[in-house]
């Protein structure tokens, strides 16, 4: 079975000026942008940000922030979120994504702002977060947060870090943040965050960047390897690695994860 694998990361004003030309050349073929947080606050790299990478071959999507520390509700998430992002909301070549690790959180305005934003981009968002917040959180979590792809740290070699009411929700994760540390010579702080995504190639809204069939195939090519499945099958996984072997949608049900696949996934990326 083809896994495809993508090196990518996810800025703000953080990481400075970044150059994504270099970038680009480092490998680089994801970038989450992050636009702002509340109804006021706006990333002021949001811009350059967005337009300099559109220069390049890599594909980005927003982020936004969700943060009700200032009483900021959905209504005030949603209107920040217009505010800020003054580009096509159809024409970004990821899925945006809430940012979901500041309390307190609301479930039920966070499922509103979760709406909007799959209307306004007209694909569903995803949401980054990690296991410790719903943890904190201290609540099941609802049947209607597993509509959405889910993506999760963990500062390790393993994969998502997935324990308490998250792994009980047993959610759909196909993007992995496995470090804040890692080199970037292509921006002022000298360090980006960086991520791992599985198979999310197939949500994507493919964009002039891909040219063409053959140019996607190719893409898809140079970005993917063959793991045959392992016979006899193996036991489960353990909590902590990236296991996407619970029931996915299509078209991702005729996928496994196996250790053996693991194993060769950290060695082929050069994480392991």
């Amino acid at each position: 079975m083809t896994w495809v694998i993508e090196d990518g990361t996810d800025v703000s004003f953080y990481n400075g000026n970044i150059e994504w030309k270099i970038a680009e050349e480092d490998g680089v073929l994801t970038a989450w942008i992050r636009f702002g947080q509340r109804k006021e606050w706006v990333d002021p790299r949001r811009i350059e940000n967005w337009v300099n990478s559109g220069d390049t071959k890599i594909l980005r999507g927003p982020y936004w922030v969700y943060d009700e520390r200032g009483g900021d509700l959905a209504s005030e998430h949603i209107e920040g979120f217009k505010k800020a992002f003054v580009f096509d909301p159809k024409k970004t070549e990821l899925p945006p994504v809430v940012d979901v690790e500041l309390f307190p959180i609301t479930l039920s305005e966070l499922k509103k702002f979760l709406e909007w934003c799959e209307e306004w981009f007209g694909i569903a968002p995803i949401i980054y977060s990690a296991s410790w917040v719903f943890s904190a959180l201290g609540v099941v979590l609802p049947e209607w947060m597993k509509k959405y792809l889910f993506w999760i740290t963990g500062y390790n070699n393993r994969g998502p870090d997935l324990y308490g009411p998250l792994a009980i929700l047993d959610p759909i994760v196909v993007a992995w943040q496995q470090t804040d540390k890692w080199p970037a010579p292509w921006c002022d702080a000298g360090k980006a965050d960086r991520n791992y995504l599985k198979e999310l190639w197939r949500y994507v809204r493919m964009p002039d960047k891909v040219v063409n069939a053959d140019g996607l195939i190719l893409w898809m090519q140079e970005n993917a390897f063959e793991c045959e499945d392992v016979q006899p099958p193996l036991p489960p996984i353990v909590s902590g690695t990236f296991d996407l072997g619970s029931p996915l949608p299509e078209p991702l049900s005729q996928h496994r994860v196996s250790q053996d696949f693991n194993k060769r996934y950290f060695a082929y990326s050069g994480i392991g």
